[in-house]
C-alpha cells in the first residue's frame, strides 16, 4: 500500500508531503501503477526543487519526503501551485483505480491547491 501524508498549516498551505510504500499491484519491478505514482511524485519534487521551493528533499526506494519552504516568493507560489495540482490530480486518478492501495492522511486541514 502507498501511504501519503500531507501536512498543512492553519491557513491550509501545504508544508510537506511524505510517500511511503508501494502500490503492490504486480511483482516488484513490474508494477506499472507503482511506477506511475513514483514518476508523479518524483517529477513534482524535482520540479519544485528546481524552482527553489523545497527546504529538504529525501528520495529513497519506497520513500519520498519533501518539505516546502515556509516562505515562497509570489513567483514561486505561482509556479508551485500548478505542479502540486498536477501531482494531486494524477494521484487521485490512481486512487480511483486502486482505492484500497493508495491512502491519504492529512496532518492539519486538507491543503488548498
Amino acid at each position: 500500500m502507498l501511504n501519503l501524508r500531507l501536512r498543512s498549516n492553519a491557513r491550509r498551505r501545504l508544508l510537506s508531503i511524505e510517500a511511503r510504500g508501494h502500490l503492490g499491484t504486480a511483482p516488484h519491478g513490474k508494477d506499472l501503477a507503482c511506477a506511475a505514482a513514483s514518476v508523479l511524485i518524483q517529477n513534482a519534487a524535482l520540479s519544485l526543487e528546481k524552482l527553489n521551493c523545497i527546504s529538504s528533499l529525501d528520495i529513497r526506494p519506497g520513500n519520498i519526503k519533501l518539505k516546502l519552504k515556509r516562505k515562497l516568493t509570489p513567483e514561486q507560489e505561482i509556479s508551485a501551485i500548478p505542479i502540486l495540482k498536477s501531482l494531486f490530480y494524477g494521484l487521485e486518478n490512481l486512487r480511483e483505480s486502486y482505492p484500497d492501495r493508495l491512502k491519504y492522511k492529512f496532518d492539519g486541514r486538507r491543503p488548498l491547491l
